[in-house]
């Protein structure tokens, strides 16, 4: 038997297994911006699969053009102009599976143990990707006004969450601090 300290995680049952990507992507996006900065970079920008972080202009020292992807048609939902910022996004349209024909997401509610039943996508800001990445997946398990809620009370996040009524309209519930989204 395995005694834990509080930097410990043990994995009792046979087949349990700790999955990070929920950070993961955000935490590399931190990692290679600091590499960035710490080379002299003066601008640049990071992406990787939906997480992204940028300092400084673009090559015409303009804001970066960054864009959201629609989770329920090709191309982009929207576009956000960021000179310093982070955006994360999760969504259910990249990552599925499929059950003897229905469609699932790869998010899984902690509460229930089934996919996540909540938004399309959740695009969250916050001082580090890593923090945005994990929020982004996080609130992806909640109904969406839930989730617009948790943003608004919290001064360290702003978010875009994309969603359909149950009568399948497209909807955005879209922070008081985000960004304006060009369309």
């Amino acid at each position: 038997m395995v005694i834990p300290d509080e930097l410990s995680v043990v994995l009792e049952e046979e087949g349990m297994a700790l999955d990070l990507s929920a950070v993961a992507k955000g935490w590399a996006v931190d990692r290679a911006y600091e590499v960035l900065l710490d080379g002299g970079c003066a601008a640049g920008l990071v992406e990787a699969g939906g997480e992204v972080r940028c300092f400084g202009g673009d090559v015409r020292d303009e804001p970066w053009q960054v864009g959201v992807k629609d989770p329920w048609d090709p191309g982009v939902y929207g576009v956000v102009e960021l000179e310093r910022g982070v955006l994360a996004t999760s969504g259910t349209y990249e990552q599925t599976f499929e059950v003897e024909g229905a469609v699932f997401s790869h998010i899984i509610d902690p509460a229930t143990g089934f996919p996540a039943d909540g938004p399309s996508s959740v695009t969250v800001m916050a001082g580090d990707c890593a923090t945005a990445d994990a929020w982004a997946t996080a609130l992806m398990t909640l109904p969406p006004e839930d989730a617009y809620d948790i943003i608004e009370s919290n001064d360290e996040l702003e978010g875009l969450i994309l969603y359909r009524t149950e009568y399948g309209k497209k909807m955005e519930l879209v922070s008081s601090g985000f960004p304006p989204i060009e369309k």
